[in-house]
């Protein structure tokens, strides 16, 4: 029978891969975006240089394959795709916060244009990890971790300010206190340890019902 192949890029080289692999990513970007995106060199440098040792060890293993004529091992396929998709997922990430540091992103269009399309790139690569590389089935909080990861950093970072700044308000437990709002949404979040945190140091954390809570968190 025929061998299964890990990867397989007939009549194309490594390096018109991640070159046409790379354009497809940053043109994917947002169609209402003006601006467009060009690939960082040096991050097109390090994502060859990925891709290309992945190529070695894929032949490697296809050949082994071929020879024995016995099919490849699962564990071994699923962990080198996982290790390749991680090492891609830290390039995004160098580079996105890269970019974050040096203030430009914010400032110029291009340069927001580039820090987006990261951002796109880094969600659909670990959003494919989850899904379709590993072979455990996606539960229900590593996605929801994953879209609170890519999509609501921000608010995420509001919710947590504003919870803190209403954790020491006297009327805490009165209808309607600005503390309850963005803790809800936290937790809906799941981010649990963030909501113990915040009942804790509230002024009602003696009350019987936040204890309870705290001690069902813990």
């Amino acid at each position: 029978p025929t061998p299964p192949h890990i990867i397989s890029w007939r009549g194309s080289s490594a390096a018109d891969c991640d070159s046409e692999a790379m354009a497809s990513l940053f043109s994917a970007s947002d169609d209402k975006n003006q601006t467009k995106a060009a690939p960082p060199a040096d991050l097109c440098k390090r994502l060859m240089r990925r891709f290309s040792a992945f190529q070695v060890k894929a032949k490697t293993i296809q050949e082994q394959v071929e020879a024995t004529q016995m099919p490849v091992d699962t564990n071994l396929a699923e962990e080198m795709l996982l290790d390749y998709a991680e090492g891609l997922s830290r390039e995004f990430c160098s580079a996105r916060d890269e970019l974050r540091r040096s203030g430009r992103w914010d400032m110029n269009p291009a340069s927001r244009a580039e820090h987006d399309t990261l951002c796109f790139c880094l969600a659909v690569l670990e959003l494919v990890r989850e899904t379709a590389v590993s072979c455990s089935a996606p539960t229900a909080p590593r996605l929801l971790q994953w879209y609170s990861r890519h999509y609501l950093e921000e608010d995420l970072a509001e919710w947590w300010q504003q919870a803190q700044e209403a954790a020491d308000a006297p009327d805490i437990l009165s209808e309607g206190a600005a503390f309850w709002e963005p803790l809800c949404r936290l937790a809906l979040a799941d981010c649990r340890t963030e909501v113990q945190q915040l009942l804790q140091r509230c002024s009602a954390s003696k009350d019987e019902q936040v204890a309870l809570v705290c001690d069902f968190l813990r």
